[in-house]
């Protein structure tokens, strides 16, 4: 079956590399070439083609393959890309540190400000979105409640969550009802909206945010949200400006403590910043692995008092024990949605072997301050001058995942020096320039026009 369905602008790899191509039909023109859904035409043609595809937060994959070779100039530089430099991170002063949450176990270097409006953050944020990929995942509201209190008695007392993330919402609001909603006032949940302008019809009114607020609101059981956070689907709707504005509206009403965005590129935080709009945090993919903020997103917002948060610091799962030494896992193999996506960003910066050498230079780091491959993934992301915090996923309500909640603790009981830095940069940076192959953070995530 021919795949005749294209849309204007694809992620391409093929041999672990890849080609932004403006437009994938006439690619296959130019190839003379016949492209068949892989799982449909079950063939032994050495050809693969592998489609990366992003849509809304999630990538979509398909693995196609070509009856003949790609011989044109285009594909030969698909082919063969040139070598890519390497870049050197930038530092920069950290942002002062706040300890006013009374009780914590953690040290007080465990909390930070974001600069535009003094509103408190734990460094290492409890991330919910494993609720919205139930695969292998189905906790009770009481689990997930009791999760919940062993964080906040450990002092990890912020959470992330969004719209889109399942039952998450509902379980913040079940943890309130159990504590009282004056006490869960003193957690600190941040959600986001994920946006798509296309199911938007006119113009963004006050009523319109106010509705999405108020939605978010009642879910969670919350009087006041304690950080809101606005990702947008297409930037070239530029309605996200409206909503923005009436966000700052539902600030300065009390129903929203500080405003922030999720996967807005530097363009677009020059843009918002432009139209007099104040942000105080941008919630991106920064890792080992992905370090495109470095480039010019973490100067920027240094700059302009906006915090960084970091999701994806420990790859999905992948910057762990568990898959050193270890073959590539197929698909299938990678159950959940975080390390499918992290298994394609791996084809793209270098492939498993190099990853392998990356996941032992972390296990050498690991060993020497006897921590998890994890803490230090964690730490490296924490050290990086600018960032505010780093998002851990959990799934919460499993045992196993409180443990590994409660294990973040050691990622503020050593530091990495500069041997450590070392040992771990010379590793990351053999890898392709992610934001040279996928732009700035945020822009693979903009849906397809």
């Amino acid at each position: 079956m021919r795949h005749r369905w294209c849309p204007r602008s694809l992620w391409l790899s093929a041999f672990g590399h890849k080609l932004h191509l403006q437009n994938l039909e006439g690619a296959v023109k130019d190839a003379n070439s016949s492209i068949h859904f892989l799982h449909r035409r079950a063939t032994a043609a050495p050809y693969e083609l592998q489609v990366l595809l992003p849509y809304r937060c999630y990538f979509l994959h398909f693995s196609l393959q070509l009856r003949q070779p790609i011989s044109s100039p285009t594909a030969m530089a698909f082919l063969n890309p040139p070598s890519l430099p390497t870049r050197s991170p930038k530092r920069r002063p950290p942002a002062p540190i706040c300890s006013s949450l009374g009780g914590s176990k953690l040290p007080h270097t465990a909390y930070t400000t974001l600069l535009q409006d003094d509103t408190p953050l734990c460094r290492v944020i409890t991330g919910m979105w494993r609720a919205s990929d139930p695969r292998g995942y189905g906790p009770t509201t009481a689990d997930v409640t009791k999760a919940i209190h062993a964080a906040v008695d450990a002092g990890f007392f912020t959470f992330d969550l969004a719209d889109t993330y399942g039952d998450a919402d509902l379980y913040v609001r079940e943890y309130a009802r159990s504590v009282g909603r004056a006490a869960s006032q003193r957690l600190q949940f941040c959600t986001k909206l994920a946006i798509d302008p296309r199911e938007l019809e006119g113009t963004v009114s006050k009523a319109t945010v106010q509705h999405y607020v108020d939605r978010a609101l009642s879910r969670m059981d919350q009087e006041r949200i304690h950080l809101l956070q606005l990702q947008w689907a297409d930037f070239s709707d530029t309605r996200f400006i409206d909503f923005l504005g009436y966000l700052g509206e539902m600030k300065r009403e009390g129903k929203v403590r500080s405003v922030g965005t999720a996967n807005f590129p530097t363009r677009q935080l020059k843009y918002v910043s432009s139209q007099g709009i104040r942000i105080a945090s941008n919630q991106v993919s920064f890792s080992l692995l992905d370090r495109r903020p470095i480039v010019e997103m973490a100067d920027w917002c240094s700059d302009n008092d906006v915090g960084l948060l970091a999701y994806s610091t420990l790859g999905g799962g992948f910057f762990t024990e568990k898959y050193l030494g270890l073959p590539e896992p197929t698909r299938r193999a990678c159950g959940t949605a975080g390390l499918q996506r992290f298994s394609l960003l791996i084809k793209v910066w270098g492939g498993w072997s190099l990853f392998q050498e990356l996941l032992y230079a972390i296990k050498v780091v690991a060993d020497k301050h006897d921590v998890s491959m994890a803490n230090v993934a964690v730490k490296w992301a924490l050290q990086y001058p600018g960032l505010a915090a780093v998002i851990v996923g959990a799934r919460l309500g499993i045992a196993s995942e409180t443990d590994h909640i409660l294990n973040n603790v050691k990622a503020f009981e050593f530091s990495l020096d500069e041997e450590d830095m070392q040992i771990l940069d010379v590793i990351a940076l053999k890898g392709n320039d992610m934001y040279r192959l996928l732009g700035d953070s945020g822009e693979e995530l903009q849906s397809p026009r």
